[in-house]
């Protein structure tokens, strides 16, 4: 007989970070309510990714908006911390801003919520946000 063990929530958004750095999105998608909500800072009027998506299937459309907006050279998240059942973690990041070039280096923190099931049922993430703005200004 074989015993299938839950995985915590810290191990479900280490896997998340693991798919996203090898692009693959529907493995995210796969660890997340259907009726997730994501929020991403930013002015939504110059970062085309900041915002509210609700559902798997906005949040696909935010990974495709970001991937044709940006590029990381280099993405690193540290210091994972659970409280209840939120996840919160710092992620150290260099992105370019495609439309502009610009390049900006910044440390967000990342809240990850889960329901019952384990699911990431809510996402979002602070940081400095005039710096990701202007980025994206021209």
């Amino acid at each position: 007989m074989s015993v299938q063990t839950a995985i915590s929530n810290l191990e479900t958004v280490q896997q998340i970070y693991a798919a996203f750095g090898m692009g693959d999105v529907p493995a995210i998608l796969d660890r997340l309510s259907d009726n997730a909500v994501w929020e991403h800072y930013g002015n939504t009027d110059l970062v085309p990714f900041a915002g509210k998506f609700a559902g798997k299937g906005e949040i696909l459309r935010f990974f495709q908006i970001m991937g044709e907006n940006t590029r990381f050279s280099d993405f690193q998240p540290r210091n994972f911390r659970e409280e209840g059942n939120t996840v919160i973690n710092e992620v150290y990041m260099e992105v370019t801003a495609v439309p502009t070039g610009k390049n900006v280096r910044l440390t967000a923190t990342f809240y990850w919520t889960f329901d019952g099931q384990g699911k990431v049922s809510h996402w979002k993430n602070e940081g400095d946000a005039h710096l990701l703005d202007a980025a994206f200004t021209a």
